[in-house]
């Protein structure tokens, strides 16, 4: 990928409806994945503790100007008209460019 990630496919066998139903609610979300050579029996009681200050850590590494493209991402993927803006590129570029002649309008 262009920015140096991996994308990982992961594919089940058949599941059933309340599997599918915790599946669908996790649809474009952010989730954590264990992975490891050998299987876990129990989980560190301090893992959901040591997730979230990974996510504030990770979050805080974030120049402004990215997490303001991220933000802009998430709006376009889920509320934009992807007919008027049918990629989230076209969509930053209209996004900014209103930003700028606001910030324009103010100073006039």
């Amino acid at each position: 990928m262009k920015d140096r990630s991996y994308k990982i496919t992961f594919e089940s066998g058949e599941l059933l409806p309340e599997q599918l139903l915790v599946l669908d609610q996790l649809f474009q979300k952010a989730v954590f994945l264990l992975i490891g050579e050998n299987p876990v029996d129990k989980l560190p009681d301090d893992l959901p503790q040591a997730i979230e200050q990974w996510a504030e850590k990770e979050n805080k590494k974030k120049s402004l100007s990215k997490r303001q493209r991220d933000v802009i991402y998430v709006y376009w993927n889920e509320k934009a008209d992807k007919k008027k803006y049918p990629t989230s590129n076209d969509f930053y570029e209209h996004a900014m460019e209103n930003n700028i002649q606001k910030r324009k309008d103010l100073l006039d």
